[in-house]
């Protein structure tokens, strides 16, 4: 394979791993809703709570090169929206 071959094969190893993280991240945002409504959460013990919150901290770390990009995209919008806007 030349050098334009492993260049799709990485091209689309970014693609698939990009996708694979949306749909990671829809699943742990909803798996953090259900358990954050009404007692959900602050009717846990704190021993549990924490146990949650390392849970969610686990799941950030694997997501946070999406969050990092995710970041960065808002910030450049923001900017070019309040310059042109005010």
């Amino acid at each position: 394979m030349g050098p334009v071959g492993w260049m799709v094969v990485a091209i689309v190893t970014l693609i698939a791993f990009g996708i694979f993280q949306l749909i990671y991240f829809s699943v742990v945002l909803r798996w953090e809703d259900e358990r954050t409504v009404g007692l959900e959460y602050y009717g846990l013990r704190p021993a549990e709570r924490d146990r949650f919150k390392r849970a969610l901290r686990a799941h950030a770390r694997f997501l946070a090169p999406l969050l990092r990009l995710g970041g960065r995209f808002i910030r450049i919008f923001h900017d070019r929206i309040l310059a042109r806007d005010g």
